[in-house]
């Protein structure tokens, strides 16, 4: 067909749109009643607004992705009834409804369909949560399993490791089995004993929000028929979550950073993580920003079960790395509290050593430990923040060293706590930075 005839034609078309909107085909209403989840109460006042994609007109031109909505408010029985705004013919009598309530979660992605009856719940709205992100499990191209560290906020190839592992994956059917390490748990919770009566973005993130204290097991089995919320408690007695419905599971391949080489299947599970000792798990899927911080989730694994990190003084390795990786200093140091140091470097040959001034351990509002270090050089001089610093994972810094080459060099600071046994005080020089 020509262009010119096309251009004859848009006015037709535009036209029988037209009389299709105005016709108003658009099926029995949805209609629906929202509550308190945890207390069946209703929700007066809450805006529900419906929303479709389909067929239209926008600027004159026949579009697919044209948006259509409506909205109503809930009464004083939480109910409500709207009808879908999109002609049938247009969207096919399909879409989704976000209900929205002054101090109360806001729900979203809602599917509904001509004629539905709903019963939507609601929690309060939270002033502070766990943080969440996304869990990757999978199979690598040689077929070796990865499995997930919360701690870490990574895939790794290592079960002893990983928080969670997949022992064996089927695709179709779906079939997987997860494992945690030696002094974990794994529990799972379905979507019908939560009582959860429609489904929502996040909505098996949302009702759990305090993690089983028995009931675990060392495996999960799950397939096509499981929709609930797995719970997962570390060797190092932490709490979280992770959604798993089979309906609306994320699969993908390709590369992940960290693991060795490119994965051809990684299941994506939508998660919680609670840093600090106990079970609670609140969590907002809609609102919820940033994810898990990995050095402050490191420094908080090791919080004692009882919450308070003693103001002790503490054990630190310093290293430093140029930027081909050789190592020039490495250092260490036991540092108390408010007890500012200044070290020496090594020498190095023909080059003048660095020197490490204001070493200092504070101790912040969450009691974590925390540490602060300038680096002074011939032609530099470098001062760091407060740094959280752990046993688990390095805490890495960067600085220049400025001379007259066309570039500076880039140095790496590594800082990562010791054991306070058995580690001579002072500085170390590896053999390549002597003279």
């Amino acid at each position: 067909m020509s262009n010119a005839r096309c251009r004859r034609l848009r006015p037709a078309i535009a036209s029988l749109l037209s009389a299709l909107l105005l016709a108003g085909c658009t099926g029995a209403p949805v209609s629906g009643q929202l509550v308190d989840y945890r207390s069946d109460e209703p929700i007066a006042g809450a805006t529900v607004v419906a929303s479709q994609r389909g067929w239209g007109i926008s600027a004159g031109q026949l579009v697919w992705d044209r948006t259509y909505t409506t909205s109503t408010r809930t009464g004083a029985d939480g109910r409500f009834q709207l009808r879908l705004p999109a002609p049938e013919l247009l969207a096919w009598g399909s879409g989704t409804l976000t209900v929205e309530a002054p101090g109360y979660q806001r729900l979203t992605e809602v599917p509904t369909e001509a004629g539905a009856s709903l019963r939507l719940q609601s929690v309060p709205a939270l002033l502070t949560m766990v943080p969440g992100g996304i869990a990757q499990v999978g199979l690598l191209a040689d077929g070796q399993a990865f499995g997930w560290s919360f701690v870490e906020n990574r895939p790794t190839t290592d079960p002893a490791q990983a928080d969670i592992f997949p022992q064996a994956i089927q695709q179709a059917p779906l079939r997987l089995t997860l494992t945690v390490p030696a002094g974990g748990g794994i529990r799972f919770v379905s979507q019908a004993e939560q009582g959860i009566a429609a489904v929502s973005y996040g909505h098996l993130l949302r009702y759990a929000d305090e993690a089983p204290t028995e009931g675990y097991g060392t495996s999960l089995a799950l397939d096509e028929t499981s929709s609930g919320t797995i719970f997962i408690r570390t060797p190092y007695q932490r709490y979280a979550k992770l959604g798993f419905d089979p309906l609306r599971l994320s699969r993908g391949s390709g590369r992940l950073a960290g693991l060795p080489q490119p994965a051809q299947l990684v299941l994506m599970l939508p998660f919680a993580y609670n840093p600090w000792p106990g079970p609670a798990l609140p969590f907002d899927p809609v609102s919820a920003v940033g994810g898990v911080d990995r050095l402050y989730a490191a420094a908080a694994a090791e919080v004692p079960a009882d919450g308070a990190v003693p103001p002790i003084a503490r054990r630190y390795r310093l290293t430093v790395l140029d930027s081909s990786g050789s190592t020039i200093d490495a250092l260490t140091v036991r540092l108390a509290s408010g007890v500012p140091q200044s070290l020496e470097g090594c020498p190095r040959p023909e080059r003048a050593r660095f020197h490490y001034q204001n070493l200092l351990l504070s101790y912040g509002d969450d009691s974590l430990p925390r540490v602060q270090v300038s680096v002074q050089g011939e032609q530099f001089s470098f001062h760091s923040a407060e740094n959280l610093v752990s046993r688990r994972l390095p805490t890495v810094l960067t600085f220049h060293e400025y001379s007259d080459r066309a570039a500076p060099q880039v140095y790496e600071l590594r800082l990562q706590e010791l054991a306070d046994e058995g580690v001579r005080e002072g500085v170390e020089c590896p053999i390549e930075a002597r003279g």
